[in-house]
Protein backbone atom coordinates (compact mmCIF):
# COMPACT_ATOMS: atom_id res chain seq x y z
CA UNK A 1 0.00 0.00 0.00
CA UNK A 2 1.33 3.34 -1.05
CA UNK A 3 0.66 6.34 1.15
CA UNK A 4 0.11 9.80 -0.24
CA UNK A 5 2.33 12.40 1.35
CA UNK A 6 0.95 15.89 1.54
CA UNK A 7 3.36 18.80 1.56
CA UNK A 8 3.53 20.58 4.89
CA UNK A 9 4.95 23.86 6.07
CA UNK A 10 7.96 23.73 8.42
CA UNK A 11 5.98 25.59 11.08
CA UNK A 12 8.64 25.07 13.75
CA UNK A 13 11.11 27.00 11.60
CA UNK A 14 8.58 29.77 10.99
CA UNK A 15 7.94 30.04 14.71
CA UNK A 16 11.66 30.07 15.52
CA UNK A 17 12.17 32.83 12.97
CA UNK A 18 9.27 35.07 13.96
CA UNK A 19 8.78 34.33 17.66
CA UNK A 20 12.52 34.15 18.23
CA UNK A 21 14.71 36.12 15.83
CA UNK A 22 12.29 38.78 14.56
CA UNK A 23 10.81 39.43 18.00
CA UNK A 24 14.30 39.66 19.51
CA UNK A 25 15.37 42.18 16.86
CA UNK A 26 12.27 44.31 17.46
CA UNK A 27 12.81 44.31 21.22
CA UNK A 28 16.53 44.98 20.83
CA UNK A 29 15.84 47.92 18.49
CA UNK A 30 13.28 49.45 20.86
CA UNK A 31 15.56 48.91 23.86
CA UNK A 32 18.69 50.38 22.32
CA UNK A 33 17.31 53.10 20.04
CA UNK A 34 14.47 54.57 22.10
CA UNK A 35 13.97 55.48 25.72
CA UNK A 36 10.90 53.73 27.08
CA UNK A 37 9.39 53.60 30.57
CA UNK A 38 9.71 50.40 32.61
CA UNK A 39 7.15 47.86 31.44
CA UNK A 40 7.03 48.77 27.75
CA UNK A 41 9.53 46.10 26.69
CA UNK A 42 7.61 43.48 28.68
CA UNK A 43 4.37 44.58 27.04
CA UNK A 44 5.95 44.49 23.60
CA UNK A 45 7.27 40.99 24.23
CA UNK A 46 3.89 39.66 25.42
CA UNK A 47 1.88 41.25 22.63
CA UNK A 48 4.50 40.56 19.93
CA UNK A 49 4.84 36.91 20.88
CA UNK A 50 1.07 36.48 20.94
CA UNK A 51 0.56 38.21 17.58
CA UNK A 52 3.21 36.05 15.92
CA UNK A 53 1.69 32.97 17.57
CA UNK A 54 -1.77 33.84 16.24
CA UNK A 55 -0.36 34.23 12.73
CA UNK A 56 1.76 31.07 12.86
CA UNK A 57 -1.19 28.93 13.97
CA UNK A 58 -2.43 29.02 10.37
CA UNK A 59 0.61 26.99 9.29
CA UNK A 60 0.55 24.43 12.09
CA UNK A 61 -1.17 21.09 12.14
CA UNK A 62 -4.74 21.94 13.13
CA UNK A 63 -5.79 21.34 16.73
CA UNK A 64 -8.71 19.05 17.35
CA UNK A 65 -10.16 21.40 19.96
CA UNK A 66 -11.35 24.61 18.36
CA UNK A 67 -13.00 27.51 20.16
CA UNK A 68 -15.30 29.11 17.65
CA UNK A 69 -13.26 29.74 14.52
CA UNK A 70 -9.97 29.98 16.43
CA UNK A 71 -7.60 27.30 17.60
CA UNK A 72 -6.93 26.99 21.28
CA UNK A 73 -3.50 28.61 20.85
CA UNK A 74 -5.01 31.60 19.05
CA UNK A 75 -7.78 31.96 21.60
CA UNK A 76 -5.41 32.10 24.56
CA UNK A 77 -3.00 34.35 22.67
CA UNK A 78 -5.68 37.04 22.51
CA UNK A 79 -5.41 37.32 26.29
CA UNK A 80 -1.64 37.74 26.00
CA UNK A 81 -2.12 40.54 23.46
CA UNK A 82 -4.48 42.29 25.87
CA UNK A 83 -2.08 41.79 28.78
CA UNK A 84 0.81 43.15 26.70
CA UNK A 85 -1.16 46.25 25.73
CA UNK A 86 -2.15 46.70 29.38
CA UNK A 87 1.56 46.69 30.34
CA UNK A 88 2.32 49.29 27.67
CA UNK A 89 -0.58 51.56 28.66
CA UNK A 90 0.21 51.28 32.37
CA UNK A 91 3.88 52.07 31.73
CA UNK A 92 3.01 55.14 29.71
CA UNK A 93 0.45 56.41 32.23
CA UNK A 94 2.71 55.93 35.24
CA UNK A 95 4.41 59.16 36.28
CA UNK A 96 8.14 59.25 35.79
CA UNK A 97 10.36 60.78 38.40
CA UNK A 98 13.74 62.33 37.65
CA UNK A 99 16.76 60.51 38.99
CA UNK A 100 18.14 61.92 42.21
CA UNK A 101 21.51 63.51 41.79
CA UNK A 102 24.05 62.60 44.39
CA UNK A 103 25.23 65.52 46.49
CA UNK A 104 28.99 65.46 46.05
Amino acid sequence: PRTVLTPRHPSQLYEALFEGVVLFLILWFVRTRTRQPNGVITGLFLSGYAIFRILMEYYREPDSALIGMFTRGQFFSFFLVALGFAFIVAARLRPTYPRKLSAT
